[in-house]
């Protein structure tokens, strides 16, 4: 990644994207340059959730990422998907492991 990170914390970098093939936000944290984590919530989520604004998902996607990584300690690369039934009131409301998703290549 030549580019500045939009998030730092403790080692980790995140970066928004747009994945291709995802109709929604992501952030991807990479630990030194290996990608950690992708981190992704879907369009409905955000059309149904008021909370949910486009200026504050990437935040907000970088907060849950790094609290899963502190809570988890993953050893490989995850991806957490949220959809709308996974949000309430801009809050989750399921734990990490039904977040977990098959891993498809990153953005680019």
């Amino acid at each position: 990644m030549a580019q500045e990170p939009d998030f730092s914390r403790e080692g980790l970098k995140g970066y928004r994207v747009r994945p291709i093939h995802f109709a929604g936000e992501s952030v991807e944290v990479y630990q030194k340059e290996e990608l950690v984590l992708l981190v992704q919530v879907t369009t409905s989520a955000m059309a149904a959730e008021a909370s949910l604004k486009e200026e504050n998902v990437p935040g907000w996607l970088w907060d849950i990422g790094m609290d899963y990584l502190k809570q988890e300690e993953p050893t490989e690369r995850k991806r957490l998907v949220i959809t709308v039934q996974d949000v309430t009131d801009g809050e989750l409301n399921k734990t990490y492991d039904n977040l977990l998703r098959e891993f498809e290549a990153p953005s680019s």
